[in-house]
């Protein structure tokens, strides 16, 4: 359950999930997730407000990993957006980049590796990417994850997640 959301503000997000086939709740301020077998692919278009937002393209390139079949994402805003798709191709995924087009095949099983958040989102993606996989993941540059993200080791730990903080 994430609460304190604006659903307007998520819509275009809700209705991807939706057309994924994800079983989720949504209320005034909140939205309840739960696990969700095949997903449907789907395709996405990065845009300005309302639209599918560029700073959720990275984390969703994960679970569009699970769905099955063929999902295709443009990114239409910003360059250099797809730092995080060598890594996650990695960890087992099937992702081509066609100029400003992920084609993802799925659903793929991810193994855990060593990986590196190249920027905020990215460590985002991985982050979500290493959750699923098989195995740990060990990522470094966290520095982005951390500054973005306040409190993101004690909110996941908290919902179940194994996560360990290492400082060399």
């Amino acid at each position: 359950k994430i609460e304190n959301i604006i659903p307007d503000h998520v819509e275009a997000l809700t209705l991807k999930l939706k057309e994924m086939g994800v079983k989720f709740e949504l209320g005034k301020d909140y939205i309840v997730v739960n696990k969700t077998d095949n997903l449907k692919p789907v395709k996405i278009k990065t845009q300005g407000y309302p639209g599918f937002a560029t700073d959720l393209q990275q984390p969703i390139t994960t679970l569009l990993t699970q769905c099955d079949g063929e999902s295709i994402l443009e990114e239409t805003i910003y360059e250099n957006r797809f730092q995080n798709v060598p890594y996650l191709n990695e960890m087992g995924a099937n992702i081509e980049i066609d100029k400003r087009k992920l084609i993802i095949n799925g659903p793929t099983k991810l193994v855990g590796k060593n990986v590196s958040a190249t920027d905020l989102r990215a460590g985002a993606c991985l982050v979500i990417a290493g959750l699923m996989a098989n195995g740990t993941t060990t990522i470094d540059n966290v520095e982005h994850i951390l500054r973005g993200y306040s409190s993101i080791v004690e909110k996941l730990t908290h919902v179940g997640a194994k996560i360990e903080l290492l400082w060399v």
